[in-house]
């Protein structure tokens, strides 16, 4: 081999790839330390808004000089490296990108499948989520439950209706149902899908010895799930008061392919098959796309994570929009740094001062959802 032919193949010994690569490791574990560290901190002691502005800016430029669809997007939007000082600075990507490319501040070396593939109907094209590792996502998930959902308590028996990570490795809703139980769940927690559908008779004997044990319990499922589940339940006479402290999480949207159910009446069948009432019931809003979530109470008005910024945006123009008007809603993530910092949803809002409400899908936006994935499943 002549001298210097190493040298010529690109990201070969000798080159700089290696250099490069080794670099882009050190910047991403010290975003990485710097957003644990926020999420960490959490509610307790929140980051200001020049603290979420600098690591926005931070972010941007790593993802902007690592991720080459998104430093083409928004170097298309007028928008580049050097030039952001503010987490607004940063224009939202549209989560169709994520159907189109690859959207990732890492080399296919690094990891070439994706972690996540969204939910959706048969036939529909689907985001690939590609995520270097899980810490973050693990992180925020299990701050944002503990903060929201079991606040009162560390360990609690959690009953999930949805596939275990193993099962669906690629859904995002299982991989944190796997963290939430890990970091949260107590002896007999489990997961009551079998062969694509909710195990109801499974279900039914769990429930049965929560009651004859005077165990409470949290049931979490995306909302379809729960109705597929409560229907089967009082066919079968299976239904059952739970003990008091019991609780409810439900994701994902209320319409279906069969059917539209609407959430005050999903709280009444819950209130009189299980004994679960409104104030016991968290629901939850998330993406694949995104490494944190979104949670309300009974109002159904959903909170943000200190290190998350969302607004709601004109669908036209993309400018803000004032409180009371409905739009697009648009995230800020802080923990996505291997993803995409900014991202504009497909899912209608309304901002009600520091919370907003969901609306539904924005027209011509692809239905999709863990709750319509779970319908198609159990019919």
């Amino acid at each position: 081999m002549r001298e210097g032919a190493a040298r010529a193949r690109p990201g070969g010994p000798g080159t700089g790839g290696v250099d490069r690569e080794r670099l882009r490791r050190a910047e991403a574990a010290t975003l990485d330390a710097r957003v644990l560290a926020a999420v960490h901190r959490g509610w307790a002691r929140p980051l200001d808004e020049r603290e979420v502005d600098a690591l926005a800016a931070a972010l941007f430029e790593h993802q902007a000089r690592h991720a080459p669809a998104l430093r083409r997007w928004w170097a298309g939007a007028g928008v580049r490296r050097g030039v952001v000082r503010r987490w607004t600075d940063v224009p939202p990507v549209p989560v169709a990108l994520f159907r189109r490319a690859r959207v990732a501040a890492f080399p296919r070396s690094a990891g070439a499948t994706p972690r996540f593939v969204s939910s959706g109907t048969t036939g529909a094209s689907r985001s690939r989520v590609y995520l270097e590792d899980l810490a973050l996502y693990r992180a925020a998930a299990v701050a944002g439950f503990a903060r929201h959902a079991l606040a009162d308590r560390e360990r609690m028996r959690l009953l999930f209706l949805a596939p275990s990570a193993r099962a669906a490795p690629q859904s995002s809703l299982s991989r944190m149902f796997e963290f939430l139980r890990g970091a949260c769940g107590a002896p007999g927690s489990a997961f009551l899908w079998r062969s694509g559908r909710v195990d109801v008779r499974a279900l039914g004997a769990a429930l049965g010895r929560a009651r004859a044990e005077r165990e409470p319990v949290f049931l979490l499922a995306p909302a379809f799930a729960l109705v597929h589940a409560l229907d089967a339940l009082t066919a079968r006479g299976a239904a059952v008061p739970l003990p008091a402290g019991s609780r409810l999480f439900v994701t994902g949207g209320f319409k279906g392919r069969s059917r539209e159910v609407e959430p005050d009446a999903l709280a009444r069948a819950c209130l009189d098959a299980l004994g679960i009432g409104p104030g016991r019931i968290v629901h939850e809003y998330g993406m694949a796309e995104l490494s944190s979530q979104f949670y309300a109470g009974p109002d159904r008005l959903y909170e943000a994570p200190p290190w998350v910024r969302w607004r709601v945006l004109d669908p036209s123009t993309l400018a803000p929009l004032p409180p009371g008007a409905p739009g697009v809603l648009a995230v800020w993530d802080l923990a996505n740094r291997s993803g995409c910092l900014a991202l504009r949803t497909e899912d209608l809002a309304v901002s009600r001062g520091a919370r907003f409400e969901l609306l539904g899908r924005a027209p011509r936006a692809e239905p999709r959802g863990c709750s319509l994935e779970a319908e198609a499943a159990l019919a």
